[in-house]
């Protein structure tokens, strides 16, 4: 955590304009939604802060929603459970598995049900984060042919759904953070390079998929372009130079019992999400894309925003 203020003190002085962020997705930006669930029904804590993580989320510190809720509300995001806008809870997929756990549209239709048949704020930002854990069945199950787009068609249309109903309610302004490429995290590098292609790839047709259903209104970070070019120069985003970008923290002895979950040096913390280091410059990029509420918007590839270096807002 000790890099937390630096971070959010290098974002723009001036708050971007939206009223209020809603935030819907999986563990990238779960503010522990899913661990309350969980312990809630007796089982195993699935982020517990003995290992690490932090506050209910799957890292070790502050998530990208974090970040961009900082730069509208002046604050951390918190987590619907709770009483907060974020609906996103840890393993969620785009499309309905079956599970215990809110997926996209089910969370779409808590918020909306909250909302009572009120409006919702035109200047109101919705932020999406999902579909890294559909390409992960793809991947565990190992699906090919009509199985695998099926799973890809169902994640884009199941986004395409949830974001007709939002707009419906009145939301007008929508991010939808892109799928990373699951084949480099730790967890699926492990069993080598033909299956790492084989993620990388479901990753970007993952994202293909579900930009093609994404109204004009919205805008597409295209993360898997960032994050390969994080992973080749991490100090151009003020990472260390030689971060470790295939063993995650944890099972280095980085964190406890080790000693403080820093995890300074590594861009994964457990074997499947980034570092609070990583995940905090995704959301500095985040804000540099967003425009304010009312402007036209396109949808733009990661890295636009970083053509000419490191821009930020107002740069």
């Amino acid at each position: 955590m000790a890099g937390l203020g630096c971070l959010l003190a290098s974002l723009d002085a001036s708050a971007l304009s939206f009223t209020n962020l809603i935030v819907f997705g999986d563990s990238i930006v779960d503010q522990g939604n899913t661990q309350a669930v969980a312990v809630g029904n007796g089982f195993p804590d699935p982020a517990p802060a003995s290992l690490g993580y932090f506050g209910g989320r799957f890292t070790n510190g502050l998530n990208p929603a974090d970040v961009l809720n900082h730069e509208i509300e002046g604050s951390n995001s918190v987590g619907a459970l709770v009483g907060g806008d974020n609906f996103a809870f840890g393993g969620a997929r785009a499309r309905d598995d079956g599970d215990f756990l809110p997926d996209l549209q089910a969370q779409t239709q808590i918020y909306l049900l909250r909302q009572a048949g009120a409006p919702i704020d035109p200047n109101t930002l919705i932020m999406i984060n999902v579909g890294g854990n559909d390409v992960r069945d793809i991947i565990i199950d190992n699906l090919s042919g009509t199985a695998r787009q099926a799973v890809i068609d169902g994640a884009a249309n199941a986004v395409a759904s949830a974001i007709d109903a939002l707009a419906l309610a009145g939301a007008q302004n929508f991010l939808f953070v892109g799928v990373g490429n699951v084949g480099g995290i730790p967890e699926v590098g492990a069993f080598g390079a033909p299956i790492a292609a084989v993620g990388r790839q479901a990753s970007l047709d993952m994202n293909a998929a579900i930009q093609a259903v994404l109204p004009a209104n919205a805008i597409f970070f295209d993360t898997i372009a960032w994050s390969d070019q994080l992973l080749a120069n991490p100090a151009l985003f003020g990472l260390p130079a030689d971060l470790n970008t295939t063993t995650a923290c944890l099972l280095a002895g980085a964190a406890p019992p080790a000693g403080a979950p820093t995890c300074d040096g590594y861009a994964f913390f457990d074997t499947v999400h980034p570092t609070t280091q990583v995940l905090q410059v995704l959301g500095q990029e985040l804000v540099a894309v967003v425009p304010e509420p009312g402007t036209s918007v396109l949808i733009l590839g990661g890295l636009a925003a970083l053509a000419s270096g490191r821009p930020r807002r107002g740069d």
